[in-house]
């Protein structure tokens, strides 16, 4: 993976072409490569019944590992903390929704 997010893998997850400037928020050059990784892997989830607690570990290793990912445990440790950003976003959206009702 390059520097700089690969249109080629945001079209093939976004299935569109210019799919990049519509996914991809301005990042620092560190967080690039992450933010690919993460979006590979983000729907990766081990659930307790209905409700996403976390990433799967394993997958997000065998990506970085069939992708040659540089940096690995620096990479590792971002993509952890936007999915659990995530996950505890979803689940806070989703209890809210449920309050409402």
């Amino acid at each position: 993976m390059a520097e700089k997010p690969d249109c080629a893998v945001c079209e093939r997850v976004m299935k569109s072409q210019g799919a990049c400037e519509q996914c991809m928020p301005q990042l620092l050059p560190p967080n690039y490569i992450a933010a690919q990784v993460y979006a590979l892997v983000q729907n990766q989830l081990i659930t307790l019944g209905d409700v996403p607690i976390d990433l799967n570990i394993r997958t997000l290793l065998s990506v970085m590992t069939v992708y040659g990912i540089p940096h690995q445990s620096d990479i590792f440790h971002r993509v952890l903390l936007v999915a659990r950003h995530m996950i505890e976003r979803r689940n806070r959206e989703a209890r809210n929704a449920l309050a409402r009702h």
